[in-house]
């Protein structure tokens, strides 16, 4: 199914293949589907793409997967030591990993309400509602061991802090939306015709031509702020989106439930072993 959403986005609507709900769109298909696996069309798109979303979830949910795989990488690790030892570890591995979801969150998407791109609910199903892990006592986790030390690597590319719940950057304050107008895009991206793979399936696909007498809007619209300041993820009380765009550029004002579903099923099955 959500191949054939994403094979019709391509097809018909290609001009729209940067913006936030194309980008949800391939989130809620990485969490519901286990044979998904990159390279995708289009995503995540480039930085300062034409159309694209104020905040690229593509680029945050790369870093909520890898973190996910190096928190694996990192419990498998801890095998030796005292049981306080191997407590400590395991409980540095998971600071590390809700650490590393949160600083790409606040690197890659500085201006956006943090709940807006989905941190309450990572810090939600990172810490399995608090039974495990406790964010707010992670500091002195995260003072004694060194995220890089533990197997994980830099959050994003262009920083290699690790924010603990005390020294979170500020909160951003604009909601979700969509750059520009909606026909900055006149060409497909990938030509005509290209083709991509899941599993074993190849698909082919022929973008529809453009038409000009498509009614083009003429407002760009701006990035607007929210009325409050969004709370703070280290408190997992971000606050809900409060403007709303006008014009092209679409406002999307609630937080990204369903992406990182993986979390979830992931610590299910630590939990059953």
């Amino acid at each position: 199914m959500y191949q054939n959403y994403m094979n019709c986005v391509a097809e018909s609507c290609w001009n729209q293949v940067y913006s936030c709900e194309y980008d949800e769109l391939v989130a809620q298909y990485f969490g519901q589907c286990p044979v998904a696996t990159e390279p995708i069309p289009y995503w995540p798109a480039p930085d300062n793409a034409p159309n694209g979303c104020s905040c690229n979830l593509g680029k945050v949910s790369q870093s909520l997967f890898k973190a996910q795989q190096e928190y694996s990488s990192c419990i498998n690790k801890v095998n030796s030591g005292s049981v306080t030892d191997l407590a400590e570890m395991d409980t540095a591995c998971g600071c590390c990993q809700v650490s590393a979801g949160l600083s790409a969150m606040y690197e890659i998407c500085p201006n956006t309400i943090p709940a807006n791109v989905g941190a309450d609910v990572w810090l939600t199903t990172a810490t399995l509602y608090g039974t495990m892990l406790h964010w707010d006592k992670c500091g002195p986790a995260l003072d004694k061991y060194s995220c890089p030390n533990l197997g994980f690597a830099d959050p994003v590319s262009n920083s290699n802090t690790f924010y603990n719940a005390k020294n979170l950057p500020p909160n951003g304050t604009q909601t979700l939306y969509n750059t520009g107008i909606a026909t900055a895009i006149t060409a497909p991206p990938s030509g005509s015709v290209f083709t991509w793979s899941q599993n074993t399936v190849m698909f082919t696909v022929t973008a529809s031509p453009w038409k000009n007498s498509n009614t083009k809007p003429t407002a760009t619209g701006s990035s607007g702020n929210s009325g409050s300041s969004g709370g703070s993820a280290a408190s997992g009380t971000a606050g809900a989106a409060g403007s709303t765009k006008t014009g092209a550029a679409t406002s999307l004002e609630q937080p990204i439930l369903i992406a990182w579903l993986p979390v979830l099923s992931m610590l299910t099955m630590m939990m059953c072993t």
